[in-house]
Parts: structure tokens; sequence; C-alpha cells
């Protein structure tokens, strides 16, 4: 993932994330299937995959807790 990938991802709200995070996580399955059948030749895809799944797992929580600091 770019930076400006992420920096595209942090203006998006919460229920947005969580559906490219669903998305990413289908993708992720797809990609561990590839590369068991030895279709896929980037074997640091589903690496990668799941880095950009924490890192969007990571701006949740962050939103999440920016929003209950602002309730109190």
């Amino acid at each position: 993932m770019k930076k400006k990938d992420f920096d595209n991802l942090k203006t998006k709200e919460v229920i947005e994330l969580k559906k490219i995070i669903e998305e990413k996580r289908k993708e992720l399955i797809k990609a561990k299937a590839s590369i068991m059948a030895s279709k896929e030749k980037n074997l640091k895809l589903a690496r990668n995959i799941r880095l950009e799944i924490s890192r969007m797992l990571t701006l949740v929580s962050e939103k999440q807790i920016l929003a209950e600091k602002k309730e109190k």
C-alpha cells in the first residue's frame, strides 16, 4: 500500500473501512489458494494483504477511540 493510498483511507468512515477490510479478507483467501496451487509467482502477496488489513484495522480502532473521546 502506497502512502497516498493510506492517506486516502484515513478520510473514509469506519463503515466504509470495514467493507474494504472484508473485501481484502476475501482477496487474502484467494491469494493463499493461488499460492498453494503454485499459480501465483509473488509469494509475498498474502503477507502484503495481511499488512494492509492490519493497517486498516488500526485506523478503525483509532477512529473509534477518537469518537469515544469526543463523546466524553
